[in-house]
């Protein structure tokens, strides 16, 4: 498994950042194999997570953040192949 931060040439892709009370993530599916959208706490707790099903379409997820901390939080897709990561800063 490689790690790769430059997600937006493989589609993951979110806004805003810095976020307030809502984040839209949008992922390029993988028409063969689930995938798996997790953000994690700078503690290292995952916060939000969400199992990707296979298809041909880009998957758009409205997630609300207004349980969340303000501060520096980690947006991890995980592919079978590869692991790609984000920085979102969550603000009041």
């Amino acid at each position: 498994i490689a790690v790769n931060n430059r997600s937006s040439l493989h589609g993951l892709r979110f806004s805003p950042n810095p976020a307030g009370q809502q984040l839209t993530v949008r992922v390029q599916s993988n028409p063969a194999e689930e995938q798996f959208l997790r953000i994690i706490n700078s503690s290292g707790q995952t916060v939000f997570h969400r199992i990707l099903k296979p298809n041909n379409e880009i998957i758009t997820e409205e997630i609300d953040l207004s349980s969340f901390a303000a501060g520096i939080y980690n947006i991890v897709l995980e592919t079978p192949e590869e692991v790609f990561n984000e920085i979102l800063i969550r603000h009041d």
